[in-house]
């Protein structure tokens, strides 16, 4: 199942503290085009699981939903986070072996 640094929880969290976002909100990844078509993953702000969302745990305070579809996929990530040159970027990595370094081979 797709895990969650500790720094990605974290910026989710500041995602979802604002008094615009309502309480019991959370964040949704799912497939779609990306700006050229592509496809891509997105980050969203819901105010709920979609019925076919899988709700992935140990993400602090903030629940996080996966796209059914797409959890297949992401069930053998990380979600980090790492600056980039337009800021804060969310990253998928291969998960850790045995509590050790990615394995990015």
């Amino acid at each position: 199942m797709l895990t969650v640094t500790p720094s990605a929880s974290q910026a989710l969290n500041a995602l979802l503290d604002s008094p615009e976002i309502p309480d019991g909100a959370g964040v949704r990844i799912a497939h779609g085009p990306g700006p050229a078509g592509e496809p891509a993953l997105g980050l969203s702000i819901v105010e709920g699981p979609s019925p076919e969302d899988v709700v992935v745990d140990g993400t602090g305070s903030v629940e996080l939903f996966v796209e059914a579809e797409t959890a297949d996929m992401l069930d053998d990530k990380e979600l980090d986070i790492e600056e980039a040159a337009e800021g804060l970027a969310f990253t998928l990595r291969p998960q850790p072996l045995n509590g050790g370094p990615p394995n990015l081979a």
